[in-house]
């Protein structure tokens, strides 16, 4: 190890060492934004420079910290690999997502960071001149396929000895960063027939071969031979979908970053222009695979982890199948990012307060997802409670027109029969009507009516004063 490399391991070691290790305090135990929780993940100066930057800019610091590590594992060379602790050799390439409403903390949090990645030089010194490296463009994919394109085209050749041209594929980028502005896009990607995104980004972020090779078309990227980190804005109210298949292996793989606020900034702290200067470590040249140098200490947490899990001894949620290796990888950028190919044990403890701050984001988005799943089922329910209860009132109406013209024609058949004839009672109103009509049945209401429509009079009535008998009015 360099000298640059060892000074970052001390540097990170120092700001580690010094943290509470104890449990976190009792309270807001499920809050990302936890104070605590934020000493643990912006504890070095190159970290807290991060964080100052993004307050200053108005950005999440975690949205922030979260492009960083993209923009850091970016810029990567893809023969940099960790060690083969469990299977073989492990990609860095990542898949970040940045969770709250349109427009919060991803692209302005790349804008205000602006990093700048300088190469240690084999004297362990910062290289000097055009050594220095940006992070990719952002690229916006469409399906699965077209991530493979985006490191490799295919070029018509000359056949051997004149024989007709070839398809031959070229390598033209070795590094490509495709985003998502709009989590829905990705979701009516994967949600296509045949779509193979959900594949592509599983092979994508372990390092494996892209693409396929066939008769008509090929298109395919050999596993480690490319470097990419995936990026994707998270709205909480379109995140449902991304959900829906939580034993798959997307959200396996995809690290959460809190970017819809940031409860602990004043709102008075200054702006920091300029790029954030990041010095990386000295790569000997060739294409030789250099691998990072693991803690034996983290190496033996992983493998007991793991073979805990394979005996049954250990059961973990199945979004957190792939957290070791996640942490590692979180680990590994960060160490690359503090000048130095060594993942310690302390530089481990930091990834895991990584690792929390994803876990809390993941579980408060799926809160948010669940209420707002919960409340468009209220709504489903009430507007079908309006619905029905507007039907019956409908169907009420309806029948209470369809009566009103029947008693309205009773009246009518009455009032007629009883013109030209003489006094009548109400047994003889009732005979004169069809048998279950209104006229049979409901006479004597006929007749109450009708009197007081001044259309019959009462020309009798009986000892106890009730009409008897009823006469037409001329």
């Amino acid at each position: 190890m360099g000298q640059g490399g060892e000074r970052a391991v001390r540097v990170l070691a120092v700001a580690l060492a010094t943290l509470d290790e104890r449990a976190e305090p009792v309270g807001d135990a499920n809050d990302p934004y936890h104070p605590w929780l934020e000493r643990q993940g912006f504890c070095t100066p190159l970290l807290q420079d991060v964080r100052a930057r993004a307050r200053g800019g108005l950005v999440p610091p975690w949205a922030a910290l979260g492009m960083l590590l993209a923009a850091t594992a970016s810029v990567i060379p893809p023969r940099v690999q960790l060690p083969a602790i469990v299977g073989g050799r492990a990609s860095l390439n990542s898949i970040t997502g940045i969770v709250g409403a349109s427009g919060a903390g991803k692209g302005a949090a790349a804008a205000v960071l602006s990093p700048r990645f300088v190469p240690l030089g084999a004297d362990g010194q910062p290289g000097l001149g055009l050594n220095w490296k940006r992070p990719p463009v952002r690229q916006a994919v469409g399906s699965g396929e077209a991530i493979s394109a985006l490191y490799v085209h295919s070029e018509k050749v000359a056949g051997p000895d004149g024989g007709p041209p070839e398809t031959k594929m070229v390598q033209h980028e070795t590094t490509a960063w495709p985003d998502w502005p709009e989590v829905d896009k990705l979701v009516a990607v994967r949600g296509r027939q045949a779509s193979t995104m959900d594949a592509e980004l599983r092979q994508f972020w372990s390092g494996e071969g892209l693409g396929s090779v066939t008769k008509t078309a090929s298109l395919h990227v050999e596993a480690h031979k490319y470097r990419g980190v995936a990026t994707i804005s998270i709205q909480p109210g379109r995140a449902a979908a991304l959900f829906s298949d939580e034993a798959g292996g997307l959200l396996q793989r995809l690290l959460l970053f809190a970017g819809d606020r940031d409860p602990h900034a004043t709102g008075n702290e200054p702006r920091v222009d300029g790029d954030l200067e990041i010095t990386v470590p000295y790569l000997p040249p060739g294409d030789d695979v250099v691998e990072f140098l693991v803690d034996p200490v983290v190496e033996t947490i992983i493998r007991e982890r793991r073979i805990a899990r394979t005996s049954g001894a250990l059961t973990v949620d199945p979004l957190d199948a792939h957290g070791d290796l996640l942490r590692l990888k979180i680990a590994a950028t960060g160490a690359w990012m503090h000048g130095t190919l060594t993942v310690d044990y302390h530089t481990w403890r930091w990834a895991g307060s990584v690792m929390e701050h994803h876990r809390r984001t993941r579980a408060w988005l799926q809160s948010q997802i669940a209420a707002t799943v919960r409340a468009a089922a209220e709504s489903a329910g009430a507007t079908d409670g309006v619905r029905r209860a507007v039907a019956r009132e409908v169907e009420e109406a309806e029948a209470d027109q369809r009566f009103s013209g029947q008693w309205a024609t009773a009246l009518d058949g009455t009032a007629n029969w009883a013109q030209g004839r003489g006094p009548f009672t109400r047994r003889d109103a009732s005979r004169a009507g069809r048998s279950g009509s209104l006229r049979a049945t409901r006479a004597g209401d006929l007749l109450t009516d009708l009197t007081v429509q001044g259309r019959l009079r009462v020309v009798q009535v009986d000892a106890n004063g009730h009409a008897a008998a009823w006469e037409a009015v001329s």
